[in-house]
């Protein structure tokens, strides 16, 4: 039974991201993602100095903003590969005919998941915005969305 303690061990967000990305693990030291964004910024900050004496302001910016829009666009994927994962699990697993027997039949999934996947998105841009009243706005969009999925998944019983 050790070879169950090192999947365990290889069981990890970052693990499945690098496979998702790359196709295999990567080897080496796990960092938490803070480590990993300051180490990346240091770097690529030094590099911009040493190539753009002037003006490697303007530069950042255009880089920092390079970045936003990628992690916007990653999170998106990141998200829909997630459900789908999920959607996966839950068929393979049989378990919302388990649980619900002929109701399951009758729920659209697809008009759930396009409804939560539209409202997520909605809601990641608010919170990237990162002040008070955007987290507030984010809160009622996640919890309109849940509502509305409820009232999808009652209706079609």
């Amino acid at each position: 039974m050790g070879f169950t303690k090192e999947i365990f061990n290889r069981a990890s967000i970052t693990a499945i991201t690098d496979f998702l990305l790359y196709g295999s693990p990567v080897d080496g030291e796990v960092k938490d993602s803070e480590t990993r964004m300051n180490e990346a910024y240091h770097k690529f900050d030094k590099q911009v100095l040493h190539y753009v004496q002037e003006d490697h302001e303007k530069l950042m910016d255009c880089a920092n903003e390079l970045v936003s829009e990628a992690t916007d666009v990653y999170t998106g994927i990141g998200l829909q590969a997630g459900i789908l994962i999920m959607m996966d699990i839950v068929k393979n697993t049989k378990f919302i005919e388990r649980k619900l027997g002929d109701t399951a039949q009758n729920v659209d999934y697809r008009e759930m998941y396009n409804s939560l996947f539209s409202e997520v998105s909605l809601a990641l841009k608010y919170f990237q915005k990162n002040d008070e009243k955007s987290m507030e706005k984010a809160e009622m969009i996640l919890k309109a969305a849940q509502c509305r999925t409820e009232d999808m998944y009652i209706t079609a019983k």
